[in-house]
């Protein structure tokens, strides 16, 4: 009888015990599964701050119906359909959060304002529905968040002048200190500045914030290389691998470090890591190649190369056989001289120069080496990752495009001390006014600027090569001292007529770069102006000469001067091979001379070619895209230098006489031609 109770009283103990754990059990679970789903929600965030918008997407589709996380995992997948351009699926969403909670509302109303600003904005008609609608969405959004951190970042995120942005965010940050995402923002805008100790403030105050997101090391790494502190960014590259093993940018971030300090075994053991990590990506295999032959391991380089070529990867692109071998060799040497001119510009040797590497791996390598000895002779490299650039009147300072041709944004250089500043973005191919007052630019029209300007200062970016599409390109003009924007007209490739102060830009009507377009002008300073057409049939980059008596055009090779009141050809001359599509071409300021070269990734170089005696000879080498001239007291000319450099180099230009005495590499057609055939 004692037994029995005594096991009636056990088995009474492992029930209430088996009770208790299985309560406490579902108490964790409870517990634990909404903080598995705010993880969710995070990692969704942070691949939409990078711009994978299809691992955010993936991520929060579980998450849309949640009750916890749901609203929130809704707007986001608003914000994703916004960078998609899916503006009826984004609205959708958007409207069926207008009941939500204040904070969930009132940023759904913003993003609509916001969406429906610039519908209103690209018509140069004043359209009433958009107008009246973004006037509603904006009210309800003060109402709801006005005054908020969120409130002044979405406000941020919406607008391009940069100027107004950081001003924004600040207003966020001073709301509210521990706002993350302003705060990242900020950091990236000083990085693309270049202003890098500001930018490992922010930083810091980031690792303060979220001392187990990898983010802020990385941000603060990318900084301290900058600044020539490799040692410390090591230090804050391990913190950030520890807290993410399987981030590839952060190997790449610690790659980079390793070989600026020349130490290629530990850069080694990075990027094969990223091979790992990645093994679709076309540029590891190249990062990897590069840093093997800085070791000396040729025969490795030599077998991955072979590899490269034959990547079976490429008929997944739409590539046939024949032609795989072709454009995975392209691709490698491509990336090859990108690597190598960054490498020679630290001031590193791309190989052990006792055992010069020989054979197919390595003959893009020693091009651009030539190029950069060639250049740096004369020239000073003043701005990477940068095209199109534009001198202000008096010669002190440079616009220019910053990024690539799919991800970009208008930057202003100070050349005396080197300070650069974003102005807006997006926006590409900046031209000063005579006066030096406005900047005229072109941007793509979206429903919503790009929010982060991740990758426009990082110099790891490279995702962005490639053709844009013009048929969605408008002609903006900035005021320099408000920074104020206004949209002009659809269009492309401004320029200012000097004499008449009339800007100049050409349609865009398709996206054949081949087929006829039309360059019209029009009087910014009037309101309400109707353009004028001044050539049509012309191609997509025209340009109307000083004295705005000649548009200089071209077909494919062939330059020609055409009177701009006649409409005759008054010159012809036929480029030397092989320019890439078409031409670039670009006046001097006093109409003597233009600067003729190919589209990116040409042989030709630049060619100076001479009015008065109709010849020609080239001043820079292969992948030289285009070139300003600069007025003032020391004229000076930039060139541009097309993928997969992306940068801009500076030449002082000696007073009097033609342009191309101030350069030791001139050649002529002939020596041009020779060179080729060797």
């Amino acid at each position: 009888m004692i037994a029995a109770c005594a096991a009636v009283l056990i088995m009474l103990a492992v029930a209430v015990w088996a009770v208790r754990t299985y309560v406490k059990a579902g108490r964790q679970q409870t517990y634990a599964q909404p903080l598995e789903h705010e993880r969710l929600l995070a990692d969704a965030q942070e691949a939409f701050d990078a711009r994978d918008f299809s691992s955010a997407q993936q991520t929060i589709i579980p998450l849309l119906s949640n009750p916890q996380v749901g609203l929130r995992a809704k707007l986001l997948n608003a914000q994703i359909l916004l960078e998609r351009q899916e503006s009826d699926a984004a609205i959708q969403v958007l409207e069926s959060l207008l009941d939500a909670p204040a904070d969930v509302s009132g940023q759904a109303h913003s993003l609509l304002a916001t969406l429906y600003y610039h519908e209103a904005a690209s018509s140069l008609a004043k359209a009433t529905e958009p107008i009246q609608k973004w006037n509603y969405h904006r009210a309800e959004a003060e109402k709801r968040i006005g005054g908020t951190a969120q409130d002044y970042f979405l406000k941020a995120c919406a607008t391009s002048a940069v100027s107004e942005k950081l001003d924004l965010l600040n207003k966020a940050m001073a709301q509210d200190k521990s706002h993350y995402t302003s705060l990242r923002e900020r950091a990236y805008i000083h990085l693309a500045q270049h202003e890098h100790e500001s930018t490992l403030r922010d930083a810091t105050l980031m690792m303060g914030m979220r001392p187990d997101d990898p983010h802020g090391y990385f941000l603060s790494a990318t900084a301290l290389r900058k600044l020539g502190r490799f040692e410390e960014a090591l230090v804050d590259l391990d913190t950030a691998i520890g807290l993410e093993p399987n981030d590839v940018r952060l190997f790449i971030g610690r790659w980079e470090t390793n070989t600026r300090m020349g130490r290629h075994e530990d850069a080694l053991s990075d990027i094969r890591r990223c091979v790992d990590l990645e093994p679709g990506n076309l540029l590891h295999p190249v990062r990897l190649c590069s840093t093997l032959t800085a070791l000396g391991h040729y025969d490795e380089t030599d077998r991955l190369y072979r590899q490269y070529v034959d990547r079976p990867e490429l008929g997944k692109l739409g590539y046939g056989a024949s032609l795989i071998g072709v454009v995975s060799e392209a691709v490698f040497h491509s990336q090859l001289q990108k690597l190598t001119f960054d490498l020679l510009a630290a001031g590193i040797s791309p190989y052990p120069s006792a055992d010069p590497p020989a054979g197919a791996a390595y003959w893009s390598m020693y091009v651009v080496k030539q190029l950069f000895e060639s250049l740096s002779q004369d020239g000073k490299r003043i701005v990477n990752q940068a095209f199109h650039p534009s001198w202000s009147p008096d010669g002190a300072k440079l616009v220019y495009s910053m990024g690539f041709a799919l991800t970009n944004a208008v930057a202003m250089l100070d050349v005396q001390t080197g300070k650069s500043e974003l102005l807006t973005i997006p926006g590409k191919d900046p031209e000063w006014s005579p006066d030096g007052k406005t900047i005229a630019f072109v941007r793509s029209r979206t429903l919503l600027p790009p929010q982060r300007l991740t990758g426009l200062g990082v110099e790891i970016f490279y995702g962005s090569y490639g053709p844009a599409n013009t048929t969605n390109d408008e002609v903006w003009i900035m005021d320099i001292e408000s920074r104020s924007l206004r949209r002009i007209a659809d269009g492309g490739w401004p320029h200012w007529g000097k004499q008449s102060g009339r800007l100049y830009y050409t349609s865009r009507r398709d996206l054949n770069y081949t087929d006829p377009h039309t360059l019209y002008s029009i009087d910014v300073d009037q309101q309400n102006a109707q353009p004028d057409v001044e050539l049509r049939n012309c191609s997509i980059f025209p340009i109307i000469s000083p004295d705005e008596r000649y548009i200089a055009d071209h077909k494919f090779r062939e330059l020609k001067i055409i009177e701009r009141a006649s409409g005759e050809i008054v010159r012809q001359w036929l480029i030397p091979p092989r320019p890439r599509y078409g031409l670039y071409v670009n006046w001097s300021p006093d109409g003597r001379e233009l600067s003729v070269a190919g589209w990116d990734g040409s042989e030709t170089g630049l060619w100076i070619y001479n009015m008065e005696t109709e010849d020609a000879v080239k001043v820079a080498g292969v992948l030289a895209t285009t070139a300003r001239w600069s007025g003032g007291d020391h004229p000076k000319l930039a060139i541009a230098f097309g993928s997969p450099l992306t940068e801009i180099w500076m030449w002082d230009l000696k007073p009097g006489g033609s342009t191309a005495k101030s350069f030791n590499f001139v050649q002529d057609v002939e020596e041009h031609c020779l060179w080729s055939i060797d």
